[in-house]
């Protein structure tokens, strides 16, 4: 008698599949049940460490002993007749048969409810959680320092940060801002509350711990529909493997999103872009600080990131963003470095260069080029290359704000709506990102239409009624489709509740226009104006009918070369770029008309062309 026949006459085949679809079974139904009694991961990577290691130990049982009327019997002890050993065989078959009908039942099952949906969800809730979230949707909150020091909140913010640009590179998985998402910061709130507020299905939580050369990452990933923890893990490792936490991090938490990316692409998305633990320090340090692209501080540490690892294509291209803030005078977030047009444009174009031909990512590339285009304006060629960008990376939200705002700059309305349209979802996050939408929905081109998407981000607003900026926008714009009355109101809080908001003398001064109060608007020109501030100057002298005092106020920009400054000003409306020979003819070059001239409905009579 061969082994084959042997092994099919003690049913060791029948018992090997029963095992196997068994397993199968109990881990499906581990991975579903135990997160909701907040239970560790590792107890189902146990379970499955246990069943793979009973597995040759069932074979050997099955080999050894034999079912008979009177109980198991060792095999060679047995005597079983061959109608005994067929009904055996026949319960073997059953059983490994229900076994895998159960299987079928959890496929299906898992494929037709709700990913990660909370108790009680229905299956017209597949995409969007009983709270009315994005499922695949997350925010990383900033993580808490507990080093014994408490001088160690550098690396808690860079990680988080670090992490959120990671899962950003995920397509099919849509993240909070950091602006949002950071704004909690030590709250107390429950998780549920963020989560609803922040508009996302679940959040990322954790705590760094950091001693001598040793460093405690502990990390939770939380379902907000009923507060239960998805997946959690603590990495304790030594100092010089901080790359390998953050990678980590960022790969599981993927995973736990149940995100569509294979494991080489998951790799791909967690690579940090240094080997260098030293310079990944410098880096993360200046992530932590950098926020809006102007900080003087966060520049010196992307630089001595990139001095110590000329390879690190994201130190370039973050310390070439801070030089393409500088060479923008409408920013806020300037600062006098004291240097020509053309200096800061090297700068900008040795670091973005650098960047380009360092990264081994092609998606990044597409960014780092399409930076560039905008800098160089090479407005065609930056809106494909953005495009193409966001295409490849459609949860990276900074990058959907940058093309809609250049699409906003060069008149494209189709692609300014659809930019809208990603952004809305986590606008409604924070008012960091709500505001883009009446800063660019007055500015289409058709009336209606903007009165609409402006109406649109009102509804949107009412959220944060204390966010200054975001009230500065709306006011402006409500102005622009002729609602004067509610742009009163928000005028009125604005100074009753003494928000922190731009241009406060703009906002008095586009009001009293409004209203036809030209007394009172001549005397806030007078004595409320900055005569530094080029940019509010600029809007001033339109409010008031000056044009051509306004257009003599840019032509330094034109004269000193510094044409991206002045194209800054394409994405208002009421800008006319006739007066600026350069400006035309860069415009020329693009194959691109000057749009329709919009002058202010709202602006004060013209009373001559003096300042």
């Amino acid at each position: 008698m061969n082994l084959f026949s042997e092994l099919k006459r003690r049913n060791v085949f029948r018992v090997a599949l029963f095992y196997l679809v068994s397993a199968w079974v109990v881990v499906q139904v581990a991975e579903t049940v135990l997160p909701v009694f907040d239970v560790p991961d590792i107890f189902v990577r146990g379970i499955i460490i246990l069943l793979a290691l009973g597995f040759v130990p069932a074979l050997v049982f099955a080999w050894a002993f034999e079912l008979t009327p009177d109980g198991l019997k060792r095999d060679k002890e047995a005597n079983v007749d061959p109608l005994t050993k067929r009904q055996t065989a026949s319960k073997l078959n059953w059983a490994t048969l229900i076994v895998a009908v159960v299987a079928i039942g959890v496929v299906v099952a898992d494929r037709m409810l709700p990913e990660n949906a909370p108790p009680g969800a229905t299956a017209s809730e597949s995409s969007v959680t009983s709270v009315g979230k994005i499922d695949k949707s997350i925010a990383v909150l900033p993580f808490s320092d507990f080093s014994p020091d408490g001088n160690s909140q550098w690396f808690a913010d860079g990680l988080s940060e670090e992490i959120l640009n990671s899962l950003v590179r995920v397509p099919d998985l849509l993240v909070a801002a950091r602006t949002s998402s950071f704004s909690f910061r030590d709250s107390s709130r429950p998780i549920p509350e963020i989560a609803a507020e922040l508009g996302v299905a679940h959040v990322l939580e954790g705590s760094v711990r950091m001693g001598g050369d040793r460093v405690r990452v502990t990390a939770q990933l939380i379902r907000a529909g009923d507060g239960f923890h998805v997946w959690s893990d603590t990495f304790d490792r030594d100092l010089a493997d901080m790359i390998g936490i953050q990678e980590d991090l960022a790969r599981r938490i993927a995973e736990a999103m149940k995100t569509t990316m294979d494991p080489e692409a998951l790799a791909k998305m967690a690579e940090v872009g240094t080997r260098s633990v030293e310079a990944y320090q410098a880096y993360i340090r200046g992530r932590a600080i950098e926020q809006f692209g102007g900080n003087p501080d966060a520049y010196e540490l992307f630089e001595a990131a990139r001095s110590l690892d000329p390879d690190f294509a994201e130190a370039h291209y973050r310390a070439a963003r801070f030089w393409q803030v500088q060479a923008n005078p409408s920013r806020t977030d300037i600062v006098d470095t004291g240097l020509a047009p053309d200096e800061i444009a090297d700068r900008f174009d040795e670091r973005i260069s650098a960047a380009i031909t360092r990264t081994s990512n092609d998606e990044e590339r597409l960014l780092y080029r399409a930076t560039q285009a905008q800098f160089q304006l090479r407005f065609r060629a930056a809106l494909s290359l953005f495009e193409a960008y966001v295409a490849q990376r459609p949860g990276d939200t900074d990058a959907w704000v940058a093309l809609t705002e250049l699409a906003d700059t060069i008149g494209n309305n189709a692609v300014v709506l659809r930019g809208m349209r990603a952004v809305e979802p986590l606008a409604a996050s924070g008012p960091a990102l709500a505001e883009l939408l009446p800063a660019v929905a007055y500015r289409l081109n058709d009336p209606a239409q903007a009165r609409a998407e402006v109406e649109r981000a009102l509804l949107l607003a009412e959220r944060w009624p204390q966010a200054g900026a975001l009230q500065y926008q709306l006011h402006r714009a409500l102005l622009w489709i002729g609602k004067v009355e509610e742009a009163r109101c928000i005028h009125d809080w604005i100074f009753r509740a003494d928000l922190d908001v731009p241009n406060p003398a703009l906002i008095r001064l586009r009001q009293a226009c409004a209203e036809g109060r030209l007394d009172e608007a001549q005397a806030v020109f007078e004595t409320q104006i900055s005569k530094e501030n080029q940019n509010e100057r600029w809007l001033a002298l339109l409010l008031m009918g000056r044009t051509e005092a306004a257009a003599e106020l840019l032509r330094p920009l034109e004269e000193a070369g510094n044409t991206y400054a002045l194209a800054s000003y394409l994405i208002y409306p009421q800008f006319d770029p006739r007066p600026y020979p350069g400006l035309m003819r860069i415009l020329a070059s693009e194959g691109m008309e000057p749009r329709a001239l919009r002058p202010i409905p709202f602006a004060c009579s013209p009373e001559g062309d003096g300042q």
